[in-house]
């Protein structure tokens, strides 16, 4: 009698929970996962919208489609050079706190210069109101995103890495023509992806070439909707630490190990945040 009684009472409370009302939203600040229905009592900190607005120099020289095809930059090896193409994508942006904790943005965003619309991008969920130290964000995807197909808008875009080369997605291309020769011109194509690299007698070793970004910033509270100026400059990608020789190097670079890591380690500074306007 006393296992039927029991059995009885549990029955009731699984019934009690099932019918439990609370909020059952994850992002709400009085969420409990034992409520089953939500009675719309969820509440939320104040958040703040925000737009990154994407920027472009060489050096102190704009670089937008006004000035595509034109042969005005010159790089620190001294090669004459013009931009006829410019894209690439972040992903998981991060804003920082002074305490180490960080709010990560999960999503990504294409930049291509020939898209104006592309050159602003929503954060696709707002951040909660406080102060902030650092912003960062991904130049492609980590590893466990990278994964070819994924993304219908990217594979629309071309923006596939072949799978002979570890599949997933490009990170940036940078096209254009630099003068070879006194008068003759030739083209370039910096593009950055997956790196591999053969090995003897075994199988290739692909890894995920992506950068990882944390830019400081002068300490600021978020207070309200906010817009945020992201600042490339094309000149580092070809500056520091590895001088680049586009006589040398100008094309074939996807499939090109030691390429692939030059171009990573020449991205580590080619981004600065600008104003941050609330």
């Amino acid at each position: 009698m006393q296992k039927i009684a029991f059995i009885f009472l549990a029955l009731l409370s699984v019934l009690s929970s099932c019918n439990r009302k609370g909020c059952t939203d994850p992002e709400a600040e009085n969420y409990d996962e034992r409520y089953k229905k939500d009675d719309g009592s969820c509440l939320y900190a104040p958040a703040a919208e925000i737009t990154l607005n994407f920027q472009h120099l060489f050096e102190t020289n704009s670089v937008s489609t006004s000035t595509f095809n034109q042969l005005i930059y010159q790089n620190e090896n001294g090669n004459v050079m013009s931009i006829t193409k410019l894209i690439y994508h972040i992903s998981d942006v991060r804003f920082h706190q002074a305490n180490g904790d960080s709010i990560v943005i999960d999503g990504y965003h294409l930049i291509d210069l020939n898209d104006p619309a592309s050159l602003s991008y929503i954060l696709p969920k707002k951040l909660a109101y406080g102060y902030y130290n650092a912003i960062g964000f991904n130049l492609g995807f980590v590893q466990s995103d990278n994964t070819s197909g994924a993304y219908s808008d990217l594979n629309a875009a071309n923006w596939g890495w072949p799978e002979s080369l570890g599949g997933g997605y490009h990170q940036l291309q940078i096209e254009g023509q630099f003068i070879e020769t006194t008068t003759d011109t030739s083209g370039y194509a910096y593009h950055s992806g997956s790196a591999v690299r053969e090995l003897v007698g075994s199988e290739s070793i692909f890894h995920t070439n992506y950068i990882h970004y944390k830019i400081p910033v002068t300490e600021f509270y978020l207070g309200a909707n906010a817009s945020v100026e992201i600042k490339m400059n094309v000149a580092e990608w070809f500056k520091n630490p590895n001088l680049w020789d586009l006589n040398l190097l100008n094309n074939s670079l996807m499939g090109n190990y030691d390429a692939q890591l030059k171009i990573r380690a020449n991205g580590a500074d080619v981004f600065t945040v600008g104003a941050i306007t609330q």
